[in-house]
């Protein structure tokens, strides 16, 4: 039986004969454990249970991602990553900007938004297996202007005109509401102004804003999707 890791997973499928069997796959729905053991057997080149299990993670998403059964997921990166809803809002607000960076880039949902119309953009994250997920992801919607980069948004210092940032509000595995405690952290994130004045930074909607220390120019931004507050 073969067995990937998600950055091996997706070598697998850029081949377009293992992509082809994937889309194939995707068709099936509450398979049995006698009939996933079936396809195990007929198929040894291919890995069933990954695949399978990237396909309830592309199920799980549709419902606010598109073309989600297009894209490659982590759990962490389902869990956390923007809506497509939210993805393109943010992209809006860096629209006139046309060398940027997410330096949280995570699986990549907010990059493929934020990308379009770019003539460079850095994607930074510390995680392999979500870098992974992005370079994927942006190779998918054919986004040539992309430049990954694994590192901490803290290492960053290429020349920019605006940056984006999605904070790890769980990087002990506890949800975490104070902007220190993030990662990165609040404190570490204002030290990029150094790179550029123009910073975007997604905040949790349980954080106590009055905690907040943020230096002028800076404002707040509250953002409902269907009717609840999300950022």
């Amino acid at each position: 039986m073969v067995t990937l890791n998600l950055e091996e997973l997706s070598k697998h499928l850029s081949i377009p004969r293992n992509r082809d069997f994937f889309r194939y796959l995707q068709e099936y729905d509450n398979l049995s454990a006698s009939q996933i053991q079936r396809l195990i057997n007929s198929h040894p080149g291919q890995p069933i249970r990954e695949l399978l299990t990237m396909i309830r993670r592309q199920r799980k998403a549709s419902v606010r991602i598109t073309e989600a059964d297009q894209l490659l997921f982590t759990d962490k990166g389902l869990e956390q990553s923007s809506s497509s809803l939210l993805a393109s809002y943010h992209a809006s607000k860096l629209r006139n900007f046309k060398v940027t960076a997410d330096l949280t880039c995570g699986i990549g949902i907010d990059l493929i938004h934020l990308a379009e119309g770019k003539t460079r953009i850095y994607a930074a994250d510390t995680d392999a297996e979500s870098l992974a997920a992005a370079r994927y992801n942006c190779r998918v919607r054919q986004l040539e202007q992309v430049v990954f980069l694994q590192q901490s948004a803290g290492d960053f210092s290429q020349p920019v005109e605006a940056i984006y940032l999605d904070p790890d509000r769980r990087p002990q595995g506890t949800r975490q509401i104070s902007p220190e405690f993030g990662s990165p952290t609040l404190s570490e994130i204002l030290k990029l102004g150094k790179l550029t004045p123009n910073i975007l930074i997604k905040l949790s909607p349980a954080l106590d804003f009055k905690m907040l220390k943020l230096p002028s120019p800076f404002t707040l931004e509250f953002i409902s999707e269907k009717r609840v507050l999300k950022e």
